[in-house]
């Protein structure tokens, strides 16, 4: 039996999805005006996230801090490193750090 309202979810999902990104671009623009603004706009977006169980891409998730949930400028409150195939975002406002997996250039095996 099919459910009855799928595709009204689907399109809400789109909706939320395209909200969140304009909402992070807002974040961006904003930041260097108002921090506190951009932070309100970010935890707004992660709200969505959650509400809404939306999978974004990690060039979104990078941008707000999952544990205080405030927008990540990298250089003026968020440091990021490389590590061994990980990147590693440290927020300064909470003193967390995430990890987000990366491929690096692996040299070819030889063999001998």
């Amino acid at each position: 039996m099919k459910r009855r309202f799928q595709k009204r979810a689907e399109k809400q999902a789109a909706t939320a999805t395209t909200h969140v990104k304009e909402l992070i671009k807002q974040a961006d623009a904003v930041y260097s005006k108002d921090k506190a603004l951009a932070d309100r706009y970010a935890r707004m977006a992660y709200r969505i996230m959650l509400k809404f169980k939306l999978k974004l891409p990690n060039s979104i998730k990078k941008r707000i801090c999952k544990h205080c949930h405030r927008f990540l400028k990298p250089g003026a409150n968020c440091r990021i490193r490389l590590g061994k195939s990980m990147i590693i975002y440290y927020c300064l406002d909470c003193k967390h750090h995430m990890r987000f997996r990366y491929k690096g250039n692996k040299a070819p095996k030889t063999q001998s």
